[in-house]
């Protein structure tokens, strides 16, 4: 299910049932490739080593890394997949399912070969930036062409103002409870599962309505990890 497509970025939400091979040993050169585990498990290929990620886990695969993936087992998996910039993915998927050719941003490689330097965080991991107002922000990862994160709080925390970026497109997946979102001049209440994305200068924001987590995507970052930092 393809939830985004930008030429910053595209989002799908996979499900897989039962085992499947996914990707084979590849690297992309100007993209990032990103993974965020939902439900069940995926092995993931990280240069020439392999880890296995279960939910919560965010696997983010830098430009030049060479990475694959796949699901075994019978009960499936599913899993966001990320592409910033999306370097032509959408297209090739649908070229794909139509049995044709079409070029991307992807280099096939015989073997796995090359540094272990995907950005990997579990469930647990990443930076925690702990706010008194009942925000946690955790850093999960930070590259040139995207930055991830994971926002938790609960109706202590007054939220976010309506605000633009001129530089990025601002996305988010809801995790678990329940989020107002603001767009230009109208607002929605959503729940788990809902994919909400701003474009450049698009008017946006959102409050809390009850406890929950998100899953926050920034592309390119801009350096919007360092504000976040308070740097």
């Amino acid at each position: 299910m393809v939830k985004l497509e930008r030429p910053e970025i595209s989002v799908n939400e996979v499900h897989v049932q039962g085992p499947f091979e996914g990707a084979s040993p590849h690297f992309h050169e100007d993209h990032v490739d990103a993974f965020y585990v939902l439900e069940g498990e995926l092995e993931i290929i990280n240069g020439t080593e392999t880890l296995l990620a279960g939910p919560g886990t965010s696997v983010a695969v830098p430009p030049g890394i060479v990475h694959g993936f796949r699901v075994h087992g019978q009960n499936g998996a599913r899993y966001l997949n990320i592409h910033a910039p999306d370097g032509r993915f959408i297209e090739y998927l649908r070229h794909a399912i139509a049995g044709e050719a079409f070029a991307w941003d992807s280099v096939d490689v015989d073997e796995p070969y090359g540094p272990a330097d995907a950005i990997v965080a579990g469930p647990n991991g990443g930076e925690r930036l702990v706010r008194p107002s009942g925000l946690t922000n955790t850093v999960r990862a930070v590259t040139t062409e995207l930055s991830l994160f994971e926002l938790a709080f609960d109706e202590r925390w007054e939220g976010v103002d309506p605000h633009s970026h001129d530089d990025q497109v601002d996305s988010f997946y809801v995790l678990d409870g329940e989020v107002e979102f603001l767009l230009a001049n109208q607002s929605s209440r959503v729940g788990a599962a809902t994919y909400f994305a701003a474009p450049p200068n698009v008017t946006h924001g959102f409050r809390p309505v009850a406890p929950a987590r998100l899953f926050n995507l920034h592309a390119p970052d801009a350096g919007f990890a360092a504000r976040a930092r308070g740097r």
